[in-house]
């Protein structure tokens, strides 16, 4: 996979085609939604939602070999009440990676209630660190540093031959807020475009591409 460098402030981060950041200076890796959107009823949407999950699950392990971090940072809600196989497959996870400090950032009460009894995980509203903040829906008050987050669900819509177009999970920078794409599947539904102050970075298979004016692959 095509990896691409990006620097916010003073800090050296990377992005990943499996719409994950890592940031190479705290040898930490950030995830926005990881949970998996697919509805999983009797019988075969049940084998799909269990092997979207798998899936999901085996890209966390591959990136934990890839970049072997000191802490991972989850950003948003993990998973639902009643997904019990999910939490089953993250305590796995835990349980391997000892030596990774994991922590959820998220500002929703329900969803910090419904995590604290989940004691491998480290609860927070914010991260700071120097000048950056991580969050998980967008700050207005930055004061001059920059705001990483997730929440938004980034897309970006380009042309394809024959005067189609589709659309595919970005990263964003704008306004000093860096907008990450959800690590789940689900359909990325916000439309951004590039700009004087926005800068568009599209995730398209295995590689990851800065957009400019032109909106063609």
């Amino acid at each position: 996979m095509r990896r691409s460098k990006i620097y916010l402030g003073d800090q050296d981060f990377e992005m990943h085609p499996s719409k994950t950041l890592f940031w190479k200076n705290e040898k930490t890796l950030i995830i926005s939604d990881l949970k998996t959107e697919v509805n999983g009823k009797n019988g075969i949407w049940s084998d799909v939602k269990r092997k979207a999950i798998e899936s999901n699950f085996q890209q966390l392990y591959d990136l934990v070999h890839f970049y072997e971090p000191e802490s991972i940072y989850f950003i948003g809600n993990l998973f639902k009440v009643e997904d019990q196989y999910e939490w089953v497959r993250m305590n796995i996870l835990m349980e391997r990676f000892r030596n990774i400090e994991y922590h959820l950032i998220n500002d929703d009460e329900p969803g910090k209630m419904m995590m604290g009894s989940f004691n491998k995980i480290r609860i927070n509203e914010l991260i700071v660190k120097g000048n950056i903040v991580i969050s998980h829906k967008p700050l207005t008050e930055l004061n001059g540093s920059i705001n990483i987050c997730g929440y938004i669900n980034p897309c970006f819509r380009y042309k394809r031959r024959r005067l189609t177009s589709a659309r595919c999970s970005c990263f964003v920078f704008s306004h000093n807020h860096f907008f990450l794409p959800s690590f789940n599947k689900s359909p990325a539904m916000n439309y951004f475009e590039p700009g004087n102050d926005q800068r568009i970075y599209c995730i398209k298979g295995n590689k990851i591409k800065s957009i400019k004016n032109n909106h063609s692959f």
